[in-house]
């Protein structure tokens, strides 16, 4: 039984861009290994039997290989030793290889309840009529970034200095970072950004999530919550107001290994202890419990943080197959509940964060997530998350009247990882009634910086501006969907934005034909899983052209 998840982590390595893995072949692999695996060989064996397959297939550098199945083979080890054979028979239609039969929805059918009555009271004296605050996300620092390293190390993760010197100029990596390469947030650029989000002097900062870097194979619960602490540190040194961060998959060791309450306490208590600048004690018991929490952040506004890896799926994160996973996941949606009907009954306004897009959670959490929204319907003005290193959004639509109801921001990352530039958001806001006003978005040029020998971040668009829209309401979000469909050289300026002002060398060229647009137009139009291969049809579906993590 030990080597069947470790096999299954390693089949999985080599066939996620793989097109031809059906329902049926899935069933047949896990028959197979199932069988072979349970005359109960060693966790050594185990292990060498997964070093060898991905060495053999070449999915990764040995080091990377040695690493990461060393990481997970005591997990993985757990879980199979507490799955039954009937439990067994699901992971394929859990990994949503094969259809799912049954709905979720631990609330029931409910209608949205009548509208929140107003209750504005007065501005607080510190808040202009108009205000701001900053998003941003997924800045992966990396303090092992060396200047002059080679970007082409044959790893998820370069521009390390014990990779050695690049063999040429157009392979070092740059001072400020690279876009050539697989090399996360060099500390200086990092440094950067969050003095450029401070001139703007925020009322408030949103972060979430991913802060420590991609070199998965060598971290540990140390290694991830010592960049907590250096990304916690430096905003609560330059920005004088308070910052609200949550979770991201990266910070849990091994990567995307959320359990639960009473697991992951050590990631929990450490960020309670450095968020402590920031928050209250209330909201610091939620997050030592669960890993979220909420928070009021002006009178009539308030925070949800939520840990949205608890809902993470079951191919990414392996406790989920655990049975008694699904109660750490319906008591977070059961606290939502609350907190929400809470707001609603204070007449307060909330702000969701969040880090992963709701098309890369369970499927049956996103659309029960939907249906919360809606039934509180008003008190919801937007939700922020990160994660795809992507600039796009998601309209929420009533499934009867098709009519939009909410919006989803997904922030575009600080991190350079995926060959983009630096970037974070600005939101403005009516401080009386807490709706959103405008948005700017800023990023720092890498190539220029490079060049140059400093680095500025710049305006890169006006969001009202760019999009000629009205305001920023979800009907107002689904006006430009409609006009994205119909106008090419609008489109085309999107998805410039969509790559973080990336689109030409040096980096990756980034083109979009017409399976990636469709892709692009249901991604801004679904918000689960379901419906976006729904929306997508008989149309391929581009390979990772989304959710670059």
């Amino acid at each position: 039984m030990y080597s069947f998840w470790i096999f299954l982590f390693i089949m999985e390595s080599i066939l996620v861009d793989c097109s031809i893995i059906t329902c049926d072949i899935c069933k047949e692999v896990v028959d197979i290994i199932t069988k072979a695996a349970d005359n109960l060989i060693g966790i050594d064996t185990a292990e060498g039997l997964a070093y060898d397959i991905c060495v053999k297939y070449n999915i990764e550098k040995e080091d990377v290989c040695k690493g990461i199945v060393h990481e997970f083979a005591p997990e993985i080890i757990y879980i199979a030793a507490h799955l039954s054979s009937e439990e067994r028979k699901e992971i394929c239609s859990k990994i949503e290889l094969c259809p799912k039969s049954g709905r979720f929805n631990i609330f029931g059918k409910r209608q949205p309840l009548p509208k929140m009555p107003e209750k504005l009271g007065p501005r607080s004296k510190s808040l202009n009529v108009v205000g701001k605050f900053a998003h941003v996300t997924d800045v992966h620092v990396d303090g092992k970034y060396t200047q002059g390293s080679t970007i082409d190390c044959g790893r998820p993760l370069c521009c390390h200095g014990e990779y050695g010197p690049a063999p040429s100029p157009q392979l070092a990596a740059g001072k400020f970072g690279t876009l050539d390469g697989p090399c996360d947030l060099a500390p200086e650029t990092f440094d950067a950004l969050v003095k450029s989000v401070a001139t703007h002097i925020p009322d408030f900062v949103l972060l979430t999530g991913d802060y420590p870097p991609h070199n998965v194979w060598e971290q540990s619960q140390d290694h991830n919550v010592g960049y907590l602490e250096l990304v916690s540190t430096a905003f609560g040194a330059s920005i004088k107001n308070p910052t609200f961060p949550c979770l991201g998959n990266h910070e849990a060791f091994p990567v995307n290994q959320y359990r639960g309450p009473g697991y992951d306490s050590w990631l929990y208590n450490a960020s309670a202890s450095m968020w402590a600048q920031w928050l209250p004690q209330s909201a610091l018991t939620e997050l030592r419990y669960g890993g979220y929490y909420s928070t009021i952040i002006h009178p009539g506004l308030r925070l949800i943080a939520l840990n949205s890896l608890l809902w993470m799926p079951y191919s990414n994160n392996y406790w989920q197959l655990l049975p008694e996973s699904k109660i750490w996941q319906q008591e977070m949606l059961v606290w939502l509940d609350k907190t929400l009907s809470l707001a609603y009954n204070s007449s307060e306004k909330v702000y969701i964060t969040t880090h992963l897009p709701w098309d890369t959670v369970i499927n049956e959490y996103a659309e029960t997530f939907a249906e919360l929204l809606q039934h509180y319907q008003g008190v919801v003005l937007a939700i922020f998350g990160g994660h795809s290193h992507s600039d796009y959004w998601k309209v929420f639509k009533a499934n009867d009247t098709n009519l939009p109801y909410a919006i989803h921001y997904s922030g575009p990352s600080g991190t350079t990882a995926t060959g983009l530039h630096p970037t974070y958001r600005i939101f403005y806001y009516d401080t009386t009634t807490f709706e959103l006003l405008d948005i700017e978005t800023y990023f720092g040029n890498i190539t220029e910086s490079n060049l140059k020998g400093s680095i500025q971040f710049e305006l890169a668009y006006n969001t009202r501006m760019l999009y000629n829209m009205k305001g920023l309401k979800p009907s107002d979000w689904q006006a430009v969907n409609d006009l994205l469909s119909k106008n090419d050289t609008l489109f085309n300026q999107y998805f410039k934005n969509f790559n973080q002002q990336q689109v030409a060398p040096p980096g990756p060229t980034r083109t979009c034909d017409s399976a990636c647009k469709k892709s692009q137009l249901c991604t801004l139009n679904t918000i689960s899983s379901s419906q976006y291969k729904e929306c997508m049809g008989d149309t391929p579906i581009p390979v990772k052209e989304l959710h670059r993590d």
